[in-house]
């Protein structure tokens, strides 16, 4: 732009100094602004026109960037959620065997073998219980990275109150408070499941709702 001020200075300065050709050198003035004018004009459109290319280019390898990112998020939730359910499958099936066979260990109304003795009768029933909970514990552990606190910490106090009772009754003779105990800790292990069924419900169902989002 100052070379065009230059020009029309220089312009106007012959204009005064020619005197009667003075308009035809105003209208070589004016012609030569116009070029130097269209010249600058063009040459900021080029470089606009290189800005824009540029800015195209990294938007179009931002939003590459991008969708690579989403598209490993949506493969790592879908993994991630095949292995939580399957893993609440296969622990549920466990916790739910394990929980009969610990209330079937002292049940109020009990059927028995005549020919087995009672010493007899719990060794069989606490063996049989004893192989339940090392199935169910080794499944807890083959999926234990792979699940959230809060479902191991339900399972964790589940498995606790279910050994508890097994431990009761190989170890306390049989009377009147043997089977007050039974009462409480089969109620305790009833509200147990329960939690434990709610809190993996309320897992998938937040899993559902994450893999809608992408």
């Amino acid at each position: 732009m100052q070379n065009i001020k230059d020009i029309f200075q220089l312009a106007g300065a012959v204009i005064i100094a020619s005197g009667a050709s003075g308009a035809v050198l105003f209208g070589l003035s004016s012609w030569l602004g116009k070029i130097w004018a269209e010249r600058i004009l063009r040459t900021d459109r080029l470089r606009y026109e290189r800005c824009l290319a540029d800015f195209r280019h990294q938007l179009n390898s931002e939003i590459e960037v991008l969708k690579a990112k989403n598209q490993r998020r949506v493969l790592v939730h879908k993994v991630q959620f095949e292995t939580e359910f399957e893993a609440y499958k296969d622990i549920w099936t466990a916790l739910s065997e394990l929980s009969a066979n610990t209330l079937a260990l002292r049940p109020i109304l009990d059927s028995i073998n005549l020919g087995e003795s009672e010493s007899e009768r719990k060794t069989r029933r606490f063996k049989e219980w004893h192989e339940c909970m090392r199935f169910c514990c080794e499944t807890i552990r083959r999926y234990e990275p792979f699940l959230p606190i809060v479902v191991l910490e339900k399972v964790d106090a589940l498995t606790r109150s279910l050994n508890n009772e097994a431990i009761q009754y190989a170890k306390l003779p049989n009377n009147q408070a043997y089977w007050e105990q039974q009462k409480q800790n089969s109620e305790k292990i009833d509200k147990l499941i329960d939690e434990v069924c709610d809190v993996i419900r309320e897992r998938i169902g937040l899993l559902e709702v994450d893999s809608s989002l992408f």
